[in-house]
């Protein structure tokens, strides 16, 4: 006798695409019907070799490969609590703006998906702040580990862009396993043997710098857009924890609020100095789709291995 769902549950509800798409992450892509659904494969086909031993096609475009877009100096702001639309940008730099986005309904917090930059099969992987702050969670963890192991079979290299306020802090994902789960991001990460090329959008913090991360792990190539935070935490939390005693001993609201500020003025100010020379250049915004194509190419006959184990 067959299994029967749960009472008061369809079996569609168990079961249907965008469940699946929303809520476990099975499904990588929805289709509106059948003809949809072909339509989106070829797609996808188009930007895989024939088999692991073969480079991704090439597609000629006529989007100019020095094409500078002003729009990036203003679209993402310098306050990094502030949301911007990474959809947007990642649209701004690649040709014609296309990304086909992979389970782009699950863990939403980070975007992942196959592109082209001058021609050149790239996978993209950016994190996207309009979504729980950008944090890395477990399930983003398991998208992402997921990605890099099929572009790295696939010898897909892959671009992070990167604007990550750590790993999220919350009860629900240190029980369900964040270690265990982000420990697959980091160990997926320093295995792959593709060009590897990361770009700083903002900030970095915490374990998303091993999530997001430069040649930490490997990588070949880290760079930052002008702005750039970096530590083991963010300011405002390095004030909570150093200056605790210090701030609940004042008890006049406006003078606690305004020696936080202060402090955390201080610890940006220490963190800028102690931190910016780790990326391995600084770039222009609007050169960011010239910087990627020409990394590429320079980056085009790498070659890493490693041993059997």
């Amino acid at each position: 006798m067959s299994a029967q769902p749960p009472e008061g549950v369809s079996g569609e509800a168990l079961g249907e695409a965008r469940m699946h798409a929303r809520t476990t992450g099975c499904c990588d892509v929805l289709a509106d019907n059948d003809s949809d659904c072909i339509e989106k494969c070829r797609k996808l086909l188009s930007y895989l070799p024939q088999h692991n031993q073969e480079s991704p096609p090439f597609a000629d475009s006529d989007d100019d490969p020095n094409r500078r877009e002003e729009r990036l100096l203003e679209l993402v702001p310098t306050n990094e609590r502030l949301p911007f639309d990474m959809h947007q940008v990642i649209s701004l730099i690649v040709d014609q703006g296309e990304l086909f986005e992979i389970k782009r309904y699950w863990a939403a917090n980070l975007i992942i998906g196959l592109t082209r930059l001058g021609g050149q099969v790239a996978g993209i992987i950016a994190n996207n702040p309009r979504d729980k702050g950008g944090c890395m969670t477990l399930d983003a963890a398991d998208k992402m580990a997921r990605f890099v192991r099929f572009c790295d079979a696939f010898n897909i290299p892959l671009i992070w862009l990167a604007d990550c306020p750590a790993f999220l802090p919350a009860v629900n994902e240190e029980t369900r396993g964040l270690i265990r789960h982000g420990s697959k991001v980091i160990y997926a990460n320093a295995q792959a043997t593709v060009p590897q090329i990361t770009v700083s959008i903002r900030k970095l913090y915490g374990g998303g710098g091993l999530a997001m991360p430069g040649t930490s792990l490997g990588g070949d190539l880290f760079v930052s857009w002008p702005v750039l935070a970096r530590g083991v935490m963010g300011a405002d939390g390095a004030v909570a924890i150093l200056y605790k005693g210090e701030l609940e001993s004042i008890k006049d609201e406006a003078e606690k609020k305004k020696q936080r500020q202060k402090r955390t003025l201080e610890i940006s100010e220490r963190m800028k100095l102690s931190e910016e020379q780790q990326p391995q250049d600084f770039i222009d915004p609007r050169d960011t789709r010239p910087f990627l194509i020409k990394a590429l190419k320079m980056l085009k006959n790498k070659k890493r291995q490693f041993a059997p184990a």
